[in-house]
């Protein structure tokens, strides 16, 4: 009957190739006028044309799917990681501010400490509690500079731009740690 003509067009759709909609469009239409021709005439030129449409759009369906598998999983995987990554910047958002209005919780939790059993630490390390191991774990932190974080966090470190002056971080380091710390009072 020549109804599938359309199917490239889903296709072309989901995928966002405006060919593939633009080829089942035109499949779909062949259709159309060779069920038009075929009523109006009762020739066999419409009876034709369907047949062209209903071949022609599966014989595009069949030469787009591989490609329109993939394209379709590479676009679910790409919203997948924007919902990931927007989650995780929710949670950071939500665990900064537990930090600072309840840090007796956030330490309970264990906001800000990888190295705890099921913490809820955002992928951030915390500056005032974290061990040297997870320190060097960030970006510019040698188990040197570790060490003298360590070492002056007694009375707690309260920002990234306190702690680059407390240890002489360059500008660099100190906005690579920015997104990667969270300071958990004492």
């Amino acid at each position: 009957m020549g109804l599938g003509a359309w199917a490239p067009i889903g296709a072309g759709t989901q995928a966002r190739r405006p060919s593939w909609t633009a080829w089942g469009a035109l499949w779909s239409v062949i259709t159309v006028v060779g069920w038009a021709v075929s009523i109006a005439t009762q020739s066999d030129i419409g009876g034709g044309l369907i047949i062209l449409g209903w071949f022609g759009g599966i014989a595009t369906s069949f030469a787009v799917r591989d490609a329109s598998v993939t394209a379709v999983e590479a676009g679910e995987q790409f919203d997948n990681a924007l919902g990931a990554g927007r989650q995780r910047l929710k949670e950071r958002e939500q665990l900064r501010a537990l930090a600072t209005s309840n840090p007796a919780l956030a330490r309970e939790i264990g906001v800000g400490r990888p190295d705890t059993p099921g913490a809820r630490h955002g992928e951030m390390v915390d500056i005032n509690h974290a061990t040297k191991h997870e320190l060097t774990t960030l970006p510019g932190i040698t188990p040197e500079i570790a060490e003298q974080i360590i070492q002056i966090r007694g009375s707690g470190i309260h920002s990234v731009e306190e702690l680059g002056a407390a240890v002489d971080l360059d500008g660099t380091t100190v906005e690579l740690l920015r997104d990667r710390v969270i300071f958990v009072a004492i």
